[in-house]
């Protein structure tokens, strides 16, 4: 398997994409710490070579965990980089602990390494923990979020296409049905505090961890996909 280019997709965030087959791809995301080292969003088992290019941008200081689900790659990432700390939210932390991964530190303990004008956004109404990082990239607001929407513009192949479909993670802008399954805990409280968080940041872009970004635009079709499936 070839190595996965690592590609700046804005200033001081790169990524790296690794196909799994079927036209479905997962995303990892590197940001430059203020420090000037990095932090890696959702590590993913993509080979060695990619954790020297990753190395060659700089000190990796955070391994950063979306949510309770996205933590197979963790175990060579806290290798590589040992001196790296894991963060997850409290939603996270305790599957976590429980598959292997301690320690796992609150992003409390990361918030002051964030880039200039970057925060977490801590979901409500959700039960596998997941959380966004809100970034300042250019001037405008930028999301990186794992699970919370899927964008897989590529054509799908095979069998696959009749499973995403199913699934309702694709084509193009979704919010899954595997979503509401296993990361819903209250539709109502989510829906209210994603509605406002969209309304308070305007994110003019989301990054996201399976398919391509997404250019938000006016939001017309991000309203509509959080109507349907959240409504």
């Amino acid at each position: 398997m070839s190595t996965p280019a690592l590609t700046e997709v804005l200033p001081g965030i790169w990524s790296a994409e690794k196909d799994v087959g079927g036209g479905w791809h997962n995303a990892m995301y590197v940001v430059r710490l203020r420090s000037g080292g990095l932090l890696v969003h959702s590590p993913t088992r993509m080979g060695d070579a990619l954790l020297d290019r990753i190395e060659a941008l700089g000190p990796v200081e955070v391994l950063f965990a979306p949510n309770h689900f996205h933590h197979l790659g963790l175990p060579r990432y806290r290798a590589r980089f040992p001196e790296a700390i894991v963060v997850a939210s409290e939603g996270a932390r305790p599957r976590l602990l429980a598959k292997g991964h301690a320690p796992v530190a609150e992003l409390a303990e990361a918030e002051a390494l964030l880039p200039e004008g970057a925060h977490w956004l801590r979901c409500e109404g959700l039960k596998n923990g997941e959380v966004f990082l809100s970034l300042d990239a250019r001037g405008t607001r930028t999301w990186i979020v794992c699970d919370a929407f899927f964008h897989e513009t590529r054509p799908t192949r095979g069998l696959r296409t009749l499973l995403f479909r199913g699934l309702g993670v694709a084509p193009g802008l979704r919010i899954g049905r595997t979503f509401g399954w296993v990361g819903l805990r209250d539709r109502r409280a989510y829906r209210a505090w994603l509605e406002q968080a969209l309304e308070r940041e305007r994110p003019a872009r989301i990054l996201v961890s399976h398919g391509t970004p997404i250019d938000v635009g006016d939001g017309e079709a991000l309203r509509a996909e959080i109507a349907r499936m959240l409504g």
